[in-house]
């Protein structure tokens, strides 16, 4: 019980303890060195000003270990170096329970220890407290100064009289006149004048020591944190392995979801279990076919509509609490969720998906949405925008809905990713700080930084002003030129072409003129449902094809077709922008200058 008590990084820890017949066998952590013992003897061979480092070192450890039991009311009793422990990193723990005594427990005191670490008092009146172990503590200090025992004698009458009248052993000349002095003290045959652990920790050395060893553990901690969240982060995105699954199986999984349905409330408990929940489910649906019956696909299938009533549920728990995106995301929910999209058909279950991907690519952090991307999620997403019945205005609203939340997951994490390119941080750092001795923001909008490009090269500027302004020109065309960190694999999986082709192409080149003129004149919720999407996939685009980027030759054939069908055949108002557009693309600008188009009425067919 005490060695659970007082376990921490400076005592070796406690694994397990059993019985067998009569006797109990107690199983600690492993350490992979030695004992104090070795170490006294290795230090030896050390010159002096290594050797009184390295026991500085050691000592302000073993006071540690010593302060912190102490600190819980305990005295150790058998501190020697047998007890002490080297771990692979260098440090030192303190070991061997066995006979520590809690002081806040009045009862009789035996004496029990080794009887060359025992203090004066103990040996006169059989008494023990916190003043022993210090002695005992002097003692190893000692030993690892001279390897030998500081009351040295050939008999034990003679080294008790020794330790009672303080009669220690001299010291080597080497050692350092501080280090000499707490020797002495900690050896003192009165317990009154020994240093308590915290006098102790509080000498200059000690203490340096002391902090340099907490921001060892600190950096340690940290790495320790980072790998850990490497691996959450690897786990998180990789789907776990396929696992055998019976009839029986299903049959109780069944009972276990409809049982959630009845909870008014999201834990982290209960989000493992709905992880779970669809790995089996995706293990009969993915797994080897020949096992699975078709009354195991039925109950999966009535599994997961149970399921997915607990989906809003999610959703607002993750409105509520931001830590459940962290959840979700690390026991794999997500992930299972985004494969599931791959294999549902049905509307209103991908709808509920699409929604809490959304609101966590909406809620979480840049790193979140870097995670939800690298679990393939717009590529999951991007067949849900191919709906053959889009063209059916009237009835297909839902459709155009979901468009939306899946154009914001999108956006979300395409925005989102820019901010996690080192390359375009440092070069808007740098570009901000040279745009500052203009006192102009160099961000507030692509054209002015292209009229300030232009003003730059005019032949009446002042030289000092024009040179300033062609090193900010030649920094705004770097940093425009920056691809997105996303945009080899969103071209890679078709997605930009995809938005174009299933939500601008098919919103505004219909079939017909008279489908065109019915939309205009209805002004109906689909119609304003639609002109949102458009205007979404444009931002998407915007996002993705920053000024000066280059967008892929096929995209831009196909804009380019559409701009010049609307120069053929609209209005006044309407090729003047379509022009307006096409001069932005010949430039080379991108298609985030397709935004100056406006989308109402007839212009719908860009």
């Amino acid at each position: 019980a005490q060695m659970k008590r007082l376990a921490s990084r400076f005592t070796v820890r406690l694994m397990w303890t059993f019985v067998d017949h009569s006797s109990l066998y107690i199983i600690t952590e492993y350490y992979s060195g030695s004992d104090l013992r070795k170490v006294i003897a290795e230090l030896q061979e050390l010159p002096d000003e290594e050797k009184v480092a390295r026991i500085w070192e050691i000592f302000a450890q073993i006071i540690l270990a010593v302060d912190y039991i102490h600190s819980r009311g305990v005295i150790h009793r058998n501190i020697k170096p047998e007890n002490i422990f080297i771990m692979a990193d260098g440090s030192a723990r303190l070991g061997d329970y066995g006979i520590v005594k809690d002081l806040s427990i009045m009862d009789d005191m035996t004496i029990a220890g080794t009887k060359l670490y025992m203090a004066a008092e103990t040996w006169q009146t059989q008494s023990v407290d916190f003043t022993s172990d210090i002695y005992s503590s002097g003692v190893v200090l000692y030993e690892l100064i001279t390897k030998r025992h500081p009351f040295d004698a050939t008999t034990e009458e003679e080294m008790i009289e020794k330790v009672t009248n303080g009669d220690v052993d001299e010291l080597p000349d080497w050692l350092p006149a501080q280090m000499k002095e707490l020797v002495l003290k900690m050896l003192g045959p009165d317990p009154k004048t020994r240093p308590t652990t915290k006098t102790i920790l509080q000498i200059e050395i000690i203490k340096q020591i002391t902090q340099q060893y907490e921001e060892k553990l600190i950096q340690k901690k940290n790495r320790e944190q980072k790998l850990q969240q490497q691996r959450n982060e690897h786990n998180a995105t990789v789907l776990s392995p396929l696992t055998p699954v019976s009839l029986e199986q299903l049959y109780i999984l069944q009972d276990e979801i409809d049982q959630m349905e009845e909870l008014h409330q999201i834990s982290p408990e209960l989000i493992t279990q709905l992880t779970d929940s669809l790995r089996i489910i995706r293990s009969v649906q993915t797994g080897d076919q020949n096992q699975i019956s078709e009354d195991m696909l039925e109950i999966v299938n009535e599994i997961i509509e149970n399921i997915a009533q607990i989906f809003p549920l999610l959703i607002k728990s993750i409105d509520d609490d931001i830590e459940y995106i962290t959840t979700s995301i690390n026991s794999g929910l997500v992930i299972e969720l985004v494969d599931l999209l791959r294999r549902i058909d049905s509307e209103e279950i991908t709808i509920q998906i699409v929604e809490i991907i959304k609101k966590i690519c909406q809620r979480g952090t840049i790193e979140q949405n870097q995670l939800v991307f690298e679990m393939k999620a717009i590529h999951s997403l991007v067949p849900k925008l191919e709906n053959e019945n889009l063209d059916q205005i009237d009835e297909n609203i839902e459709s155009w809905i979901l468009t939306e939340s899946i154009l914001n997951i999108f956006i979300f994490i395409v925005e989102k990713g820019w901010k996690n390119t080192k390359q375009l941080i440092n070069q808007q750092q740098t570009l901000q700080q040279l745009m500052q001795s203009l006192n102009k923001d160099p961000f507030q909008s692509t054209q002015t930084s292209s009229a300030e490009i232009f003003i730059s090269r005019q032949p009446n500027q002042q030289q000092s002003s024009q040179s300033q302004s062609e090193i900010i020109s030649s920094q705004l065309q770097q940093l425009l030129l920056i691809p997105h960190p996303y945009l080899q694999q969103l071209e890679d999986e078709v997605v930009i072409q995809s938005v174009i082709e299933n939500v601008i192409v098919t919103a505004c080149n219909r079939h017909s003129a008279d489908l065109l003129e019915q939309i205009i004149q209805q002004q109906s919720q689909q119609q304003q449902q639609i002109n949102v999407n458009v205007k979404l996939s444009c931002k998407l685009l915007d996002l993705i094809y920053i000024e000066g980027a280059k967008i892929p030759s096929d995209v831009q054939s196909l804009v380019f077709n559409h701009l010049c069908e609307q120069l053929k055949q609209g209005n006044a108002a309407d090729q003047q922008q379509a022009l307006e557009a096409i001069s932005y693309l010949v430039v080379n600008q991108g298609l985030g200058s397709i935004k100056c188009v406006q989308y109402n009425k007839i212009n719908m067919r860009l």
